[in-house]
């Protein structure tokens, strides 16, 4: 009976034991995973307040890596690239390494949210600058979409321009006479550079004489196939686009503000698609277009490259110049259109073909104004940014951030910015070639040059392009921007 008792007594003991055990394991991983998946979401105990609170994980990338990062008051341990979660609040960052000039900058960190300082361009504190090529006189440079080519135009009053393949270490030079191209005619015309078409290939010269314009086609492989776009339509061109799915296809606005499209290679122009056309863009597969609807009324729209039908986005009761973009982040459609001065950003919740009736809302995202009439609206950085550019600079919008800045470059110019990447501009002020950043941070001075021609950026980052006017002719120079081992 004592025995029974006793055997009774020890195995509730083991089940008391036991599931006190259990308990204790179960609250223990239930703990530590509940711990992990807090930090894992940015959570961190802030010693100032005593309390837990959910920080923002920063990430920085530097070009060149293995710069050390000072967040506020915390140095990182490890070199960029690297990481970070901080408590949200404002901080000044600062990135450094030995034998570059310090990049910094305030920021500030939400919780929950990924700040990504990715963009970081570490400038030497010494900048080595040679001269890689020099011409007698030059009067106009623009570089390709690629960054692979520059085309020259020595005397804006002769029909002929340079190409440089700038991946060649000789820095390979071809003359381009476009004397048989022009064909013969009398008085002086003026030549200037307008574009390269998306892949390089091609680019298009316009030469005006009073009020006469004329277009030119170069094709760069094989410039003997270069051509008149005015000879070969027998049309009073306005302006010429290159479809940038196809540079084979050009879109042409006509003087009397028709717009059709051209195949090169055949030589065939469709039929007229949109009527009374006062300004055309293009982003990716889509034609944007303004259009004059009455004396006092216009609409912005756009038409499916490769489609017949246009549709209207919005109407603007106006006689200022309207400008329009479009493009893409993370899925997210945006517009960016000027009226005058006004600018409105705007989320698309779609955008079908244009000969869709499919319904399309417009958020606005953001109204402000400039001071001036813009030069150029356009959204860039991969969708990122949305930039208004003015002549004395450019205000950006910053959609992950949903932050804006407005940039005085200390300069006049009437000419679009030169992008060296997704986040740098480069000009010249003061006779001093300069970077900066798209929100106008980290402005470096680089080395002398001269305005009036475009700068560029070797594919390697290697280097940054830039021109300079002297008494024997115009350099053009480059300088080191990473530092060899």
């Amino acid at each position: 009976m004592k025995e029974t008792m006793h055997q009774t007594r020890s195995r509730r003991r083991q089940i008391i034991q036991r599931t006190i055990v259990y308990t204790l394991m179960t609250t223990f991983v239930v703990g530590l995973v509940t711990v992990l998946v807090l930090l894992m979401l940015g959570y961190r105990f802030n010693r100032l307040t005593n309390t837990i609170e959910q920080g923002g994980l920063v990430q920085f990338v530097t070009r060149p890596s293995g710069a050390s990062v000072t967040v506020g008051n915390a140095h990182l341990i490890d070199t960029t690239p690297s990481k970070i979660t901080v408590n949200a609040g404002h901080y000044q960052v600062k990135m450094e390494k030995s034998g570059y000039r310090l990049w910094q900058k305030s920021v500030d960190i939400e919780a929950g949210e990924v700040l990504w300082l990715n963009y970081a361009q570490l400038v030497p504190e010494k900048i080595t600058t040679t001269t890689v090529a020099s011409f007698a006189s030059l009067y106009e440079a623009r570089v390709s979409p690629t960054g692979r080519y520059y085309a020259l135009l020595p005397d804006v009053t002769k029909p002929s321009i340079v190409l440089i393949d700038m991946a060649d270490s000789k820095y390979q030079q071809t003359n381009v006479n476009l004397s048989t191209v022009a064909g013969k005619t009398s008085g002086t015309w003026r030549y200037t550079i307008a574009s390269w078409s998306n892949d390089s290939n091609f680019i298009l010269v316009k030469r005006t004489q009073a009020s006469r314009i004329e277009w030119l086609l170069v094709d760069r492989h094989d410039p003997a196939k270069s051509q008149n776009l005015t000879s070969t339509y027998k049309k009073a061109i306005s302006t010429v686009l290159f479809d940038p799915n196809s540079s084979n296809r050009l879109i042409l606005r006509m003087n009397d503000g028709t717009l059709q499209t051209a195949d090169v290679s055949s030589g065939n122009l469709s039929d007229v698609l949109l009527r009374d056309i006062t300004g055309i863009n293009v982003s990716d597969d889509t034609l944007l277009y303004v259009q004059q609807k009455s004396p006092a009324i216009q609409s912005v729209g756009y038409m499916s490259l490769g489609g017949v039908k246009g549709r209207e986005l919005v109407q603007r009761e106006t006689k200022q110049k309207l400008l329009i973009d479009i493009g893409s982040y993370y899925g997210d459609l945006y517009t960016v259109i000027t009226t005058g001065n006004e600018i409105d950003l705007y989320r698309l919740s779609a955008l079908p073909k244009s000969a869709s009736t499919a319904p399309i809302t417009m958020t606005p995202v953001a109204h402000f104004q400039v001071a001036t009439p813009p030069l150029d609206a356009s959204i860039r950085s991969a969708g990122r940014l949305a930039v208004v550019e003015s002549q004395r600079g450019f205000l950006t919008y910053d959609l992950e951030l949903g932050k804006m800045t407005s940039t005085d470059l200390g300069t006049t110019t009437a000419s679009r910015l030169t992008w060296l990447d997704k986040y740098h501009v480069g000009y010249v002020v003061n006779g001093r070639f300069t970077i900066i950043e798209f929100d106008g941070g980290n402005r470096q001075e680089i080395t002398e040059a001269t305005t009036g021609f475009e700068g560029n950026q070797s594919s390697d980052n290697k280097y940054v392009y830039s021109f300079l006017r002297t008494d024997r002719g115009v350099e053009l120079r480059r300088s080191q921007m990473i530092l060899s081992n």
